[in-house]
């Protein structure tokens, strides 16, 4: 049997295809949704060792951004960095923490507390603060046993003990172990090797190097003990010879990855759900 084509005028021809427009711009939306739903992006921890000169500032985003600063640099400028990690300028930080009351660390707080929200600080030494918190932010201090999770991601106090004194400030830096799904970081502050190689009783993956790689005696039996595989030194141009050769050197004979923020710029690390990590 023959077949017989189907005539379409050109006036039901173009009510047909508003129809299926009209259908396609409401269904749209669920569609995305659905493929959205199925093949969303991988979450991931987030460190980054920002680039600030001469000093120390960490932003650490959880898989669900929440977020932590550690220290904030020598100069208030850190708040231009920041924008980028904050939808709309909305800039609100979960942690504060200053590692100890050392300008190239604690400066830029001064300008972040003005910029920024943030429920907790935890800071052994408030009178270097040139800026008063208000009352919503709760002040804590940070001693060995101390303890806080977000969003899965486990911080450890292992330094200083409560009641301790030292001659050297530098000393007295709160040492942090961050964990998440396996993965170990330790953030010193500029803490020496000998104390670290003290308080650091298992391997990790990840060490922010002490006082910004300055010559450290104590660095290869840290290494040897805590068996990072990777090493990241945030410094800037200076007169003190950081980094020191000895500890490139050391690092290097330890088959330890560095990477420099006068180098490298940001440092940044991504650490997956399964707590294997990129470094980027």
């Amino acid at each position: 049997m023959g077949t017989c084509p189907i005539v379409v005028d050109k006036e039901k021809r173009s009510y047909i295809l508003i129809r299926i427009l009209l259908v396609s711009f409401f269904l749209a939306p669920f569609a995305v949704g659905y493929f959205k739903g199925n093949f969303s992006e991988e979450k991931y921890l987030e460190i980054k060792v920002l680039d600030v000169g001469q000093g120390d500032a960490i932003l650490i985003k959880t898989p669900n951004s929440r977020k932590i600063l550690i220290d904030g640099g020598p100069r208030g400028d850190i708040v231009e960095k920041l924008p980028k990690d904050f939808p709309f300028f909305n800039c609100k930080m979960d942690v504060l923490l200053a590692t100890h009351s050392h300008s190239d660390h604690i400066t830029g707080l001064n300008s972040v507390l003005k910029m920024c929200a943030a429920p907790l600080f935890i800071i052994n030494d408030i009178g270097q603060l040139e800026n008063v918190p208000d009352e919503d932010l709760r002040i804590t201090q940070g001693f060995s046993g101390d303890k806080f999770s977000l969003d899965g991601v486990n911080f450890y106090i292992l330094w200083p003990p409560k009641g301790f004194s030292a001659s050297d400030i530098n000393n007295l830096s709160i040492v942090v172990l961050m964990e998440y799904a396996g993965f170990k970081a330790v953030f010193s502050g500029d803490a020496e090797s000998g104390i670290l190689a003290d308080v650091v009783t298992n391997d990790i993956d990840f060490l922010k190097s002490p006082h910004h790689g300055s010559y450290d005696a104590d660095l290869e039996s840290l290494l040897l003990k805590a068996k990072p595989e990777v090493l990241a030194i945030s410094v800037g141009k200076n007169s003190f010879g950081h980094p020191s050769s000895q500890v490139l050197g050391t690092a290097d004979s330890a088959g330890v990855k560095v990477f420099r923020t006068d180098k490298d710029g940001d440092i940044v690390v991504k650490v997956r759900a399964d707590g294997k990590y990129e470094m980027k």
